[in-house]
């Protein structure tokens, strides 16, 4: 739908001194319901299993899946306390890996969400955006707290 514009002589463009006649504004329907993150988690184990597969099957890999995303939130948890107790906000080669393995994951994640990949591809995805700058965190904290050396 189109929104459309008229002014006293019909033409729809506005000239000095006239008046908007008439507005006519799109009307959409009401939204569609907004699918809930156990709806996109629901989908996401499905994608990982047969077609033909058990309840245990089913909880077996909701539990897997469930176990790696809270393991992640763990790994973010270390990076964000090394981050704001000073001992890599200053260090340019952590940032640099830590923006890059957090874009990259950003965009795969949603990948993953949306276009149902299989759970494979998550421990792939945690592998490398989540585990590899989380390393280079604890790295970072055993030689600024152990080796007493500085943050930069």
């Amino acid at each position: 739908m189109q929104m459309t514009l008229r002014y006293n002589n019909g033409s729809p463009f506005f000239s000095s001194g006239e008046r908007l006649s008439r507005v006519t504004v799109p009307r959409y329907g009401k939204p569609g319901p907004r699918p809930d993150v156990a709806v996109l988690e629901e989908n996401n184990v499905k994608a990982c299993l047969p077609l033909d597969f058990t309840q245990e099957q089913y909880d077996t890999e909701d539990r897997q899946l469930v176990v790696a995303l809270s393991v992640t939130l763990g790994l973010f948890a270390i990076e964000l306390a090394g981050f704001f107790s000073g001992v890599s906000m200053f260090n340019c080669s952590q940032s640099l890996l830590s923006l890059a393995a957090h874009c990259s994951g950003s965009v795969s994640l949603s990948f993953f969400v949306f276009e149902k990949w299989e759970c494979w591809t998550y421990w792939v995805i945690f592998a490398t955006c989540s585990v590899l700058p989380a390393l280079v965190e604890i790295l970072l904290f055993i030689a600024v707290f152990g080796l007493k050396k500085k943050p930069l």
